[in-house]
Order: C-alpha cells, then structure tokens, then sequence
C-alpha cells in the first residue's frame, strides 16, 4: 500500500520510503512508493492510504490554510474502470481529523478529480461523471454544510479569486 507525505517546505508529494533512501533531499525525484512514517522533521503525515493531489498547477491547501483536500483512490494497483468509486477526503491540518466529504466516479491517476480550492473554504471543486449519460460534470462543495452544486462540463482548473 502506498502511502503518501507531504514535505512542508516544498509541498511535494513524497513516500516514506523514498525520504528514507534520500535523508537530505524533502523531494526527491523517485518518490512513488513506500509506508508512512515520520523521518524527518520537515516531512509530515497528513493522511492514511492512497491519497492523491493532482500533480501540478493547484495547491491541496484550503485558502485559509486550515484544510487539505485530496482524493482516495481504493484501489492502488490497477487503472480504474468506467464507475469506480473514490473519495475526496477533507483533512483539518489543525486537528489532523480526516474525512470523507464527497465520492466520485470522475477521476483517473494522475490527475486525480482534479480537487481544488475555489475563493473560500466553503467552495471544494471536484469532477465526477453523470453514469446514465457519461457525460463530465463539476462539483462546487461546501465541505461544512454539505451543500453542493453541479456545474455541466469537465473541471480543469479554477481561478485563485474564484470567478
């Protein structure tokens, strides 16, 4: 099971194993497996098994710097089919609480669902897929309340401001 850290200082993604093979580097290039542990003091735990941020462009950290949203894959080991289930999961970097807030079926492994922050935390962008007609739709949660609205079409990336 591959489990993965974030580096404070870098906001990199990468494994236990990886850090432990390069003490001195809080990214290295080859970080892609291993289990968690804490190893260094700029690497931090912040969520257990298969999590997942896009890999470039957006930040996993919420506006206020109080949140980190992610995606669970369920299964590491294959490519996902047409329907499979992950999680957007939600951690309070101040409590180290760790929940699930929505699922998904709009998603794939490197981009994950492309989970990001809008203006506010109160504004989780995902993508998900409509099952009846395969077509693409984005998700604008509000990860406090619940409350989320469907936008039409593929999710890429949204604007720091919101808009």
């Amino acid at each position: 099971m591959t489990r993965f850290l974030v580096v404070t200082a870098a906001l990199c993604l990468v494994s236990a194993a990886s850090a432990a093979q390069h003490p001195t580097k809080p990214c290295p290039a080859d970080s892609v497996s291993g289990a968690a542990t804490l190893l260094a003091p700029n690497v931090v735990k912040v969520a257990d098994d298969g999590v997942i941020h896009r890999f470039f462009d957006t930040s996993p950290i919420s506006p206020s710097g109080r949140y980190m949203a992610l995606l669970r894959l369920r299964d590491e080991t294959s490519s996902p089919k047409p329907g499979d289930l992950s999680d957007v999961i939600l951690v309070d970097l101040k409590t180290g609480e760790e929940r699930i807030v929505a699922q998904t079926r709009g998603w794939e492994v490197q981009l994950g669902a492309h989970v990001q922050w809008g203006r506010t935390d109160r504004a989780l962008f995902f993508g998900d897929v409509d099952m009846e007609t395969g077509t693409a739709k984005t998700i604008i949660l509000d990860p406090r309340s619940g409350r989320r609205r469907t936008l039409d079409g593929p999710l890429f990336s949204v604007s720091p401001d919101g808009r």
